[in-house]
Parts: structure tokens; C-alpha cells; sequence
């Protein structure tokens, strides 16, 4: 029948439309693994999405979202939620639980902080936060152990914290148009992996009293460096 044909759907795309509401038709797809609707003009979305128990995969791009979930998600099967350029004004704790998170991308928003529970999500791979109003990252940060990416990029962020030092298996950092003077631009010229060696060492410097300042691109002695208190080398 037409009704077992839609609830076996597996993908489904709604892409450049005018929807300003979810269709309620898409709480019964509990076998959906992907979810599209970009462009549109959505300002939300319906609490009904929690009953997507397969769902993999929502990416709502250049909307008007101002919330992300209403109560309880538990989207526990999601491994990708994609909302850049939208109206979202805070990472929500529904957000932070989802435990097989891997991708994450609010770029485009109007996002002021990023909470310590963000740690809570220790599988996250990519963590996109461009263009928002982000003035700090936390420190914290540092224990995401699994994280390759991340797009800081057109914020307010003067600073990187330290604790990104840890993050061995970063790849990608986007941190331009921030006026960061901690990792210097030459430093960051050189790429992310050149950034979390500045951090690391800049933080040994800290515990050991010996600062380590060779092939990080420097064009100056680095602030942080004549920050350092009791430094014997």
C-alpha cells in the first residue's frame, strides 16, 4: 500500500521549499535515516521528531531555526545534525546527550557559548561553530579526544586555551577572522597541527620553566612565552 511505501522510506529530501513546519507525516518514518531541508523556513522543530528511531542524519541548513529540540530528544541512532546559517542561540543539553554524535555543525548562528557539558560528547569528530558570537573556547574542551575538526572561524576569540594542546588527532582548525593573538598568525599559517604543538608547549613551558619555541612559524617572540613567570630557558 502508499502507507507502507512512506513509512519504509529511508531517505528523505525536502530541500529548497517553503516548509515553515516538519510535514507531521514524518514522525510515522521510523525507518527514515536521513532527514534534508535545507532551505526552507523553518523556525523549529516538531516535538513528533523523536520518534525517528533510526534516523542517522538531519541536516536543515539556511533556515530560521531558533530552538533546536523541544524536551527529550532521544535521537540515541544520530550521527549528524547539520544547522548552520539559522537563528540558534544556544547549544541545548538534548543536544549534548545525544552520545553518537559525530558531527555537529552550527555555523551562521547566534551562538554566545559553548558549555563544559560539550565534553559530554566524547565521540564528536567535528564541531563546526563559525560566524557566531563566540568570545572563548572552553579549556575543557581539550578532553574530546576524538576530535579531527574544528571551525571556530569569524567569531570574537582572542585566545585558544591551552587544553586544545591535548587534542592529538585534530586535523582541521579554522580559526581566521578572530584576531587571536594566542597561536600567533605565522603559527597558525602553518596549519592545525603546528597550532596544538604551540598550545602544548606554551603549556609544558608553564609546568617546566623551559619554553620551546623552534619551527612554529613565529615572526616574534610570542606573548604567552613573556607571560611565563620563573622561565630558566
Amino acid at each position: 500500500s502508499y502507507m507502507k511505501v512512506v513509512t519504509n522510506l529511508r531517505s528523505l529530501k525536502l530541500d529548497y521549499n517553503r516548509l515553515e513546519t516538519i510535514p507531521p507525516f514524518v514522525s510515522l518514518l521510523t525507518r527514515l535515516g536521513v532527514l534534508s531541508l535545507n532551505h526552507n523556513k523553518l523556525k523549529g522543530f516538531c516535538p513528533e521528531m523523536k520518534n525517528l528511531l533510526s534516523i542517522r542524519s538531519i541536516i536543515a541548513n539556511d533556515n530560521k531555526i531558533d530552538h533546536i529540540f523541544d524536551g527529550e530528544a532521544r535521537l540515541s541512532t544520530l550521527l549528524e545534525l547539520s544547522l548552520n546559517n539559522n537563528d540558534v542561540g544556544l547549544i541545548p543539553d538534548v543536544v549534548m546527550v545525544l552520545s553518537e554524535l559525530k558531527f555537529l555543525r552550527l555555523g551562521g548562528n547566534r551562538i554566545k557559548r559553548v558549555p563544559n557539558e560539550i565534553t559530554k560528547m566524547e565521540g564528536l569528530e567535528q564541531l563546526v561553530l563559525f560566524d557566531n558570537k563566540l568570545v572563548e573556547v572552553p579549556d575543557v574542551m581539550g578532553e574530546m579526544h576524538a576530535l579531527k575538526e574544528l571551525d571556530v572561524a569569524d567569531n570574537r576569540i582572542e585566545m585558544l586555551p591551552l587544553g586544545l594542546g591535548k587534542l592529538s588527532n585534530l586535523t582541521k582548525l579554522e580559526v581566521r577572522r578572530n584576531g587571536c593573538i594566542r597561536p600567533p598568525k605565522g603559527t597558525q599559517n602553518k596549519g592545525p597541527l603546528a597550532v596544538v604543538e604551540y598550545l602544548r608547549r606554551i603549556e609544558r613551558a608553564k609546568n617546566h620553566r623551559l619554553m620551546d619555541a623552534e619551527n612554529l612559524g613565529l615572526v616574534a617572540f610570542p606573548i604567552d612565552a613573556l607571560k611565563l613567570d620563573d622561565m630558566t630557558e
